[in-house]
């Protein structure tokens, strides 16, 4: 164990400072791009990825298993399951459904579900732990003759309750 600021280290490395901030530096350029992982007496835990602003593109990455899972760019672009996003949360998935799901654990509990699937649909849901209600909508439709279309689907079934076409008949 190493410890720097402290004679009794409870880790392999321990850092006890009042500004405990570890820099990594890369010393091969003339700018010396470097990145800190700080903690400050509030108990905050700051990464910063080039703290100069040296870089061209810096981004952040989060690696599971050797693959890149997640990316934050220098723009402020969140990707999951993308290394470069073209918005604030851009979430993809190679196969199969990809699906966002917003929650609520309070007393009315409500659940929301964005879902790209592999039809030409994107189907939202909503689900209600408070009376156990699904409400479904979807745009686009399973059936492949029906793609211009806006349906409401009602149930845990999913029965189709409304439908406007795309010469706007419900």
């Amino acid at each position: 164990k190493v410890g720097i600021g402290t004679a009794a280290p409870s880790h392999a490395l321990h850092i006890k400072n009042s500004d405990a901030t570890i820099r990594l530096e890369d010393s091969d350029g003339e700018w010396r791009i470097y990145s800190e992982v700080t903690s400050t007496n509030n108990g905050d835990f700051i990464l910063q990825a080039d703290k100069r602003s040296a870089g061209t593109t810096p981004y952040m990455t989060f690696t599971v298993q050797n693959s890149e899972k997640m990316r934050l760019t220098s723009a402020g672009n969140f990707g999951i399951g993308n290394s470069v996003p073209v918005g604030r949360l851009h979430v993809k998935k190679a196969s199969a459904d990809c699906e966002v799901h917003i929650e609520s654990t309070g007393i009315s509990a409500q659940r929301i579900k964005f879902i790209a699937d592999n039809s030409t649909s994107l189907r939202f849901q909503q689900l209600s732990a408070y009376n156990g209600a699904t409400l479904n909508w979807r745009v686009g439709s399973a059936d492949t003759d029906q793609v211009d279309t806006f349906a409401i689907h009602v149930g845990t079934a999913a029965t189709e309750k409304v439908r406007v076409n795309n010469t706007n008949l419900v």
